[in-house]
């Protein structure tokens, strides 16, 4: 008796993240996770069950378990990704583009006394229902508590408006999202 094959196991996961790690950095974000769930992954779903449907017919037999497994893998790989979405987009972001992000806050004066410098950072919506992230600099890390506790509501430091979600992306640098429609500025 033959071992398990993980192969074709690690190989769905490998699609999976090859396929959903650049939709990450889109500047489309939304737009471009929803063609992934609606057309992409339908489709390399699709193909899967076309080389299953191949292998099946080519060796006369029911392919094993390590070939069925492999779309059961892509699916809950592609699940756990879109989960993890905005977090995977702000922390990939935050790898690549750290240190011209923190060069542009920086070079923003913070506008009242006790304002947090911050600039913008990400967004993604469309028909006028944007959804900001700012790019944070905390020099006494005061955000570090909420974004521990996964605070929302009004923060002290952020004066405009009510944040939906702060995230820690290094010592004194946070993304603050906002909810869809707010703006730091009013």
């Amino acid at each position: 008796m033959a071992g398990f094959n993980w192969r074709p196991s690690l190989y769905a996961v490998i699609l999976a993240l090859a396929v959903f790690l650049p939709l990450l950095l889109s500047q489309a974000f939304d737009l471009a996770i929803m063609i992934y769930l609606c057309v992409l992954l339908p489709a390399l779903t699709l193909i899967l069950a076309l080389f299953l449907g191949i292998v099946w017919i080519s060796k006369k037999r029911a392919p094993g378990k390590s070939i069925l497994l492999m779309v059961v893998i892509y699916w809950a790989v592609s699940a756990a990704l879109y989960v993890n979405s905005e977090s995977l987009r702000a922390q990939l972001k935050w790898f690549l583009r750290a240190k011209e992000s923190k060069s542009q806050v920086l070079a923003n004066p913070s506008k009242a006394p006790g304002e947090l410098r911050h600039a913008e950072w990400d967004e993604w919506g469309m028909f006028g229902m944007d959804t900001k992230v700012y790019l944070v600099f905390d020099p006494t890390d005061s955000l570090s508590l909420a974004a521990a506790r996964h605070s929302t509501g009004k923060i002290q430091g952020i004066p405009c408006c009510i944040v939906a979600s702060i995230r820690r992306l290094d010592s004194q640098w946070y993304s603050v999202k906002l909810y869809t429609g707010s703006v730091w500025e009013n």
